[in-house]
């Protein structure tokens, strides 16, 4: 509830509306209404526990007319208000037993009571003090603050305190009497709440009444100017009696508004099943839901014709709204044509007829349950149909909510079954046919191998008749020797040693014939024997896998293990579900399920797609549902959703290209295409979210295999050498301004360039390799720099954060964009590490983006906290650098700063046009007390003034800033750094032009209601006003630079000459009212010294300077620029 606070009628809920009542029945009917709408549930103390407080208000307004002589007077209106608070009871967890939602609205509820008696406490403690000043904290609760006249305020309060009998609930009796006695201390002051147009009408005719006696004695010098005044009262009188008769009159038109209203309210209740009076004679729906005390609370009446049926929104029109992301807008038609009950669904919204999802028309019976979305349920009632079946009906099954779900579940459990079996089916169709397929490949093998053993054996042939011929020779050489020897015996013993010899050649040589052949023989068999075990082997193996799959027992089990005793329609409601949110958050995310083996048991994973980027991710079902209750608090919270959500893109995930799939390919939970699958390329990479998320230290720090030993040192030695020189450029006068928006531009210049690169046609290259690793690593050590300045810079204002609460929302906003860009240069890296290049492209823009945010929110800090920034300065300078800030970092970090002097500008522009009735109002006072002249419109003049200055400005920055956009690359350096200095003076010379108007209207409030007769601070501060103006436009008129830095006579400005003196016309306006102000002011002055000086008081000039120089010679002079 948003609850705000009127100056005389107190706090009120903003939106509520009031509704004129002419009864006890009506009002009878409104908390009917009431109680309907209020929020109900059973914990363990209370079936019916209230789970909200409960507040009705009646505004009673009582009108009396007096007869004063002859004429009646103006009647006189007293209102009162009658508030009947019905307050929660406080609860403990462990006696309530409450957990989940209830949990919270225990902890909601018993804050709430807290800050009640802290208040009762502290109202007490007044009373009985006595003090005038006591701190009572009502802003602590909505409660306390809406019922604060109520407590403590104006009114009459009594309260009753409702305690137990029983010994169980001793405490919570002591506490409960406890209560009341402090209570019972508390004084109210009760005073008559009278119309104000009854006591102003009242006020005038008292008015009147006195200006008639004056008249008697001030006739010659006031008579014209009395009977004038007389006439404009007379004027005002009618006016509002005739206001008074258009009151009345359109007391009825109020009357019948309240009864079109309330015909409305239960409209609207009747839509969402709340019925006030209920016709048993028409059929109905009525809601089933898991706590019993909650069933059949909501009754929907289905009446003659068509009933639509959707989801809840502003402009929808079905007679059935219901809440839910899988409620379509139009979800189904309930059609009523002479009692016969039918109901359609539109499109493909899920609706289930007794467990049954129905894809065309269904006539509905008595006692039927109709379940919509698969988490509203309901049961169908028709009174025409109970009468009939009387006759022959016997006990029935009690249908309430168990009864519908668990029928629910059996249903499509057994189409979800019969699916999965004909998936099955599937996929042992397609791995039948693998087999054959690899039968037929390993029987190719088997022959292939046969024949070259056949090639081999006929070549082991060939080698041995070679063998036996070369034998046959040798045997006939041995005839042919033994011939020889006996022939030649007597030869010399020489020639029997060279023959030896031969013979042990011969016999080498021989070995050296016959080894060589066997020896490879034998091998080949060795190595055919071998690939032929390995062939049977497998072909044993795609045979036991078949008949395990095939055989029921192994199936049940593999079921068990892969629903892990979870539902399978569970399962496929939350993936439905999670699409459906997607959907309606307009994210490029589908959710799907996937079955795997793994270690011989079926397991479940959730495959998350991106379907823009064509990557995708796979998640444990815990972890989907963990997703899915975040998912649900995004889409019914209506949180502001953005392409940085860590529901839909947590850095910690890893993302792997999407598996295109074919026609001719289909794709099946258990097919053999699993194995080229995404999922099992996620599994086999070892850094799957489904096991173990990573952290961003672990993937920043983490470096590829191949960078080891020379190749990283020398990385490292250049990237340590960049962070050296830098060192050395930096300078001591160098702010944390500085030193994030550098960390930023070399962010950015880092993600360009490896962006770049990436789609370069030389990215194979070594050289280029070397240098885009060297650009990851600086990458990955930046984002760590900017975050540990960001935080150090938080540090530096912590006291400020506690006073400021722009420099803690500054603060907040920086943190939270620089965590968001560290998580897209994760995402960044991973995109490298997979080679994705559309993950790349995606994360690296958004990084683009971030960095520009980042600059923009640091213009505004910095300007906030008024610190000066060097690096303008050093564009400036000739010396190229090759640090150099880029024109779109410099553009967004004035842009920062622009925003921020819009939103100083807007706060006392709102606040001068509030001055500004006040200063009307101190002008319509100052009729009474004539002796201050002209003052007070002079006072209303330079508040006018001071406000089109203001908007002025206003105006100028965002032309400014719009032209700056327009003409983007073209902007000199120089216009930067005189931009940002000329944003430094305005805000510094705005801030004291607002404080010292706000003095000058609160020294001249006493002064125009005669409560004082000192005007010197009129004076004194209206001086203050105008040398702040000169200073104002003395800071814009400074503001040149060089448009060329090689031409003297190149000057420029950052307001053009028209904008120049648009500015010194409002500027020139203010320095004139305030200059009247004075001069009136010090007349005013001189009178009360002739008058007279009052002993011990010294008439002192409003400024140092103003006893040398007089303000009336120099009131139109500035310091150093003239108004024409």
């Amino acid at each position: 509830l948003k609850v705000r606070e009127h100056p005389s009628t107190g706090p009120y809920v903003e939106g509520l509306s009031m509704y004129v009542v002419n009864s006890f029945e009506d009002v009878e009917g409104w908390i009917t209404l009431g109680n309907k709408n209020r929020a109900t549930a059973t914990t363990g103390m209370n079936e019916r526990s209230s789970r909200s407080h409960s507040v009705f208000t009646l505004v009673l307004t009582q009108t009396r007319t007096d007869e004063v002589g002859v004429k009646k007077n103006d009647p006189r209106r007293i209102t009162s208000k009658i508030n009947l608070v019905d307050l929660a009871g406080s609860e403990r967890q462990s006696q309530a037993k409450t957990e989940g939602d209830r949990l919270r609205e225990a902890t909601n509820i018993n804050k709430s009571l807290t800050t009640l008696g802290m208040v009762i406490s502290s109202l007490s403690k007044k009373s009985t003090s006595g003090k005038k000043k006591f701190f009572i904290p009502y802003r602590d609760s909505v409660l306390t603050w809406l019922l604060k006249e109520s407590i403590g305020g104006n009114s009459k309060t009594a309260m009753l305190a409702t305690i137990s009998p029983t010994n169980y609930h001793k405490e919570e009796t002591l506490s409960t009497l406890r209560y009341a006695k402090i209570a019972s201390s508390i004084v109210n002051t009760a005073r008559v709440n009278e119309d104000p147009t009854t006591k102003l009408i009242k006020e005038l005719r008292a008015e009147i009444d006195r200006l008639k006696i004056s008249d008697r004695w001030n006739r010659d010098e006031q008579q014209s100017a009395t009977q004038t005044e007389i006439d404009e009262l007379r004027e005002k009188c009618v006016a509002k009696e005739k206001e008074i008769e258009e009151m009345k009159q359109s007391w009825e038109l109020k009357l019948q508004q309240s009864e079109e209203r309330k015909a409305q309210e239960n409209k609207n209740l009747e839509k969402s099943g709340i019925t006030c009076k209920v016709d048993n004679k028409m059929p109905n729906l009525v809601n089933l839901n898991e706590d019993p005390q909650l069933s059949e609370m909501l009754l929907y009446v289905i009446k003659e014709g068509q009933t639509r049926v959707g989801r809840m929104c502003d402009n929808s029109k079905h007679e059935i709204q219901l809440n839910g992301a899988l409620i379509a807008e139009n979800h189904c038609i309930i059609n009523n044509l002479e009692n016969v009950i039918s109901i359609t669904p539109i499109d493909d919204a899920p609706t289930y007829v007794n467990g049954n999802l129905i894809s065309e028309p269904v006539i509905l019976q008595h006692g039927d349950r109709v379940i919509l979305g698969g988490d509203h349920y309901f049961r169908f009632n028709h009174p025409k149909q109970v009468r009939n079946r009387k006759q022959t009906s016997g006990q029935e099954v009690k249908k309430d909510f168990e009864f519908a779900k668990q029928e629910l579940l059996n249903v499509q459990e057994q189409r979800l079954q019969s699916e999965l079996e004909e998936a099955r089916r599937q996929a042992q169709e397609e791995m039948l046919t693998k087999v054959e397929e690899v039968k037929k490949e390993a029987m190719k093998e088997q022959r292939a191998v046969e024949n070259k053993l056949a090639e081999c054996e006929q070549l082991l042939k060939n080698q041995s008749e070679e063998v036996q011929m070369a034998e046959q020779g040798r045997l006939e050489a041995d005839d042919t020797i033994q011939k020889l020897k006996k022939q030649k015996m007597l030869l010399e013993q020489e020639l029997m040693v060279g023959r030896k010899r031969q013979q042990l050649e011969a016999r080498a040589a021989e070995r050296a014939q016959l080894s060589p052949a066997s020896t490879k023989g034998s091998r080949l068999k060795e190595f055919l024997e071998t690939e032929k075990q390995k062939v049977t082997q497998r072909l044993e193996q795609l045979k036991q896998k078949r008949s395990d799959i095939s055989s029921p027992t192994r199936r049940n089990a593999m079921m068990e293990n892969q629903l892990g005793k979870r539902d399978l329609y569970k399962i496929a409601l939350s993936l439905r579900e999670a699409n459906k949110i997607s959907q309606l958050l307009k994210k490029n995310m589908t959710f799907s399920r996937e079955d795997y083996l793994e270690d011989d048991k079926l397991a479940t994973a959730i495959k998350v797609t991106n379907t823009e980027l064509g990557l995708c991710t796979f998640w444990d079902v815990p972890k989907f549902e963990d997703r899915l209750a975040q998912m649900r608090d995004l889409y019914q919270n209506d949180c502001e959703s953005s392409a940085d959500d860590e529901v839909f893109n947590d850095p910690s995930e890893s993302w792997l290209p999407e598996a295109p799939t074919t026609p001719s390919t289909p794709r099946s939970p258990l097919g053999n295409s699993f194995n080229k699958s995404p999922f099992r390329q996620f599994l086999l990479s070892g850094n799957s979210s489904v096991t173990s998320p990573r952290s961003f230290k672990d993937d920043t720090c983490s470096c590829p295999s191949h960078l080891t030993g020379t190749a990283l040192a020398k990385m490292c030695e250049s990237v340590t050498l960049t962070f050296v020189e830098n060192i050395q450029d930096s300078y001591l006068e160098e702010s944390m301004a500085d030193k994030i928006v550098k960390c930023s531009q070399a962010i950015k210049k880092s993600v360009v360039y490896l962006i770049d690169s990436n789609s370069s046609q030389d990215k194979e290259s070594e050289t280029n390799d070397e240098e885009t690793q060297c650009c990851l690593l600086k990458l990955a050590t930046n984002i760590q720099t900017l975050s540990s300045h960001c935080t150090v810079w938080a540090n530096m204002y912590v006291k400020e954060q506690r006073h400021s609460r722009v420099i803690q929302d500054l603060t907040t906003k920086l943190k939270e964009h620089v965590k968001v860009m560290g998580n897209h240069v994760v995402r960044f890296f991973q995109g490298w590490g997979n080679d994705i290049d559309s993950l790349i492209c995606d994360s690296g823009s958004k990084i683009v983006d971030c960095v520009l945010t980042v600059c923009k929110l640091t213009g505004e800090m910095c300007l906030a906290t008024d610190m000066n920034i060097i690096s303008f300065e050093q564009l400036n300078c000739e010396e190229a650098d090759k640090n150099q800030l880029s024109p779109d970092v410099c553009h967004a970090f004035l842009a920062g700063c622009d925003l921020l002097v819009d939103k100083s500008l807007q706060g006392p522009i709102k606040t001068l046009e509030e001055w500004e009735c006040k200063a009307q109002n101190l002008a319509d006072l100052s009729n009474n007390n004539l002796s201050l002249g002209e003052i007070p419109q002079h006072i209303e003049e330079l508040v006018s003034s001071m406000k089109i200055l203001f908007s002025t400005c206003q105006e100028l920055q965002v032309d400014m800033d719009t032209s700056v956009r327009q003409s983007y690359g073209g902007i000199p350096l120089q216009f930067y750094s005189v931009s940002y200095k000329r944003s430094q003076g305005l805000i510094h010379h705005i801030s004291n032009l607002w404080e010292n108007v706000q003095i000058l209207l609160n020294s001249a409030e006493p002064l125009i209601k005669g409560q004082t007769i000192d005007c010197r601070k009129l004076c004194r501060y209206s001086d203050l006003i105008q040398r702040d103006i000169s200073k104002l436009v003395l800071v814009s008129s400074k503001d040149n630079f060089k448009m060329d830095s090689s031409s003297s006579d190149s000057d420029s400005s950052v307001l053009s000459e028209l904008q120049m003196q648009k500015l010194e016309y409002a500027a020139k306006d203010v320095h004139l009212s305030a200059g009247c102000l004075i001069q009136k002011a010090e007349k005013l002055l001189r009178n009360d010294k002739l008058s007279g000086t009052p002993r011990g008081k010294r008439l002192l000039p409003p400024s140092p300077d103003k006893a040398i120089n007089s303000p009336l010679s120099n009131k139109f002079k500035l310091d150093t620029c003239s108004w024409g």
